[in-house]
Order: structure tokens, then C-alpha cells, then sequence
């Protein structure tokens, strides 16, 4: 898909029905929490999803913004420690899910990405505890424990529906 504000996109997906592609970052574009204060939390209270939407969004070039369809995400409760996984959210730019990750990137190395100072890079997904977050290691291994939202800094992987 091109690059845009300095990022590569990789088109993981196409709904063929509307002509929509979802993009994830090739690369991460920061290192955050999921959420300060530490507390329980789902995504669609955590403050990575208020930054992605606000802040980085808008530093997103007008051509790519222009693009981007704001999507009825899913937040489905963690597979095998059924944490809740919350509500249904609207969102232009989102993290993926630990089930979006198994569909869509199923070999552990085309998870890997180097990103200094991380450790990963997060999912949406809730961990074994309504305060941890499901992360990919960096391996490309997917971490469905997860770790403390505010305790561990992880690197920010957007990803975004645009019409094609």
C-alpha cells in the first residue's frame, strides 16, 4: 500500500465485499503502556486507544486519513482465561486482537519486528487478569497471559481499515 509519514503498511487483509484492505504497521511507531493508572481495564477505556484515535491519527498524512473507514471493532474476551474482552468500539486506528494476529500473521516470524527498547509489541485482547494485556514477544511469539498494562512499556503497532 505505500508508505505514509515515514511508515510501511503491509495489507494483511481485503473484505472483498466493500473493497476494504486492513493495514498493520510494518514497524512500531512508539513504546507506551496500554494504560496508566494501573487498573482494570478493557480497550475501550485504555488511553493507547484514546492516542491512536486523537494523536495519531492526526499526525497521519490527509491522503492517507481521507481513506481510512472508522470500523465496528470486536473485543472478544480472551480464549483460554476468559477475561472479558469488553465492548464492541468505533475506531479508525486499533491494535489487533490475539484472534486477529492468529488469522492474519499464523507464522511467528512474520510477527518479529526491532523496535529499541521494547519488548514486544501489545494486542487488544486482555490477559489472564483484567489489568494484563495479550502481547507479541519479540520472537513472534504470541503472549495470551499477557503482562501489567502500565508496568511494562511495548511497542505501538496501528492497525487501520482503508477503501482501496
Amino acid at each position: 500500500m505505500g508508505f505514509y509519514a515515514g511508515l510501511g503498511w503491509q495489507a494483511i487483509a481485503v473484505a472483498d465485499a466493500d473493497g476494504r484492505v486492513l493495514l498493520l504497521s510494518q514497524a512500531a511507531v512508539a513504546n507506551k503502556p496500554y494504560h496508566l493508572p494501573i487498573e482494570d481495564i478493557t480497550w475501550e477505556g485504555c488511553r493507547l486507544r484514546q492516542w491512536l484515535n486523537q494523536d495519531f491519527f492526526a499526525s497521519l498524512p490527509e491522503r492517507l486519513r481521507s481513506q481510512v473507514v472508522e470500523t465496528m471493532i470486536e473485543n472478544p474476551d480472551n480464549p483460554h482465561y476468559l477475561t472479558p474482552g469488553g465492548n464492541p468500539t468505533r475506531d479508525r486506528v486499533f491494535l489487533l486482537s490475539l484472534a486477529e494476529v492468529e488469522e492474519y500473521l499464523p507464522n511467528q516470524a512474520d510477527r518479529v519486528i526491532a523496535y529499541p527498547g521494547s519488548d514486544g509489541w501489545w494486542l487488544r485482547t486482555p490477559g489472564n487478569l483484567a489489568r494484563n494485556t495479550a502481547f507479541v514477544a519479540n520472537d513472534g511469539a504470541i503472549r495470551d497471559l499477557g503482562c501489567g498494562i502500565g508496568r511494562y512499556v511495548r511497542a505501538v503497532r496501528p492497525a487501520l481499515w482503508v477503501i482501496a
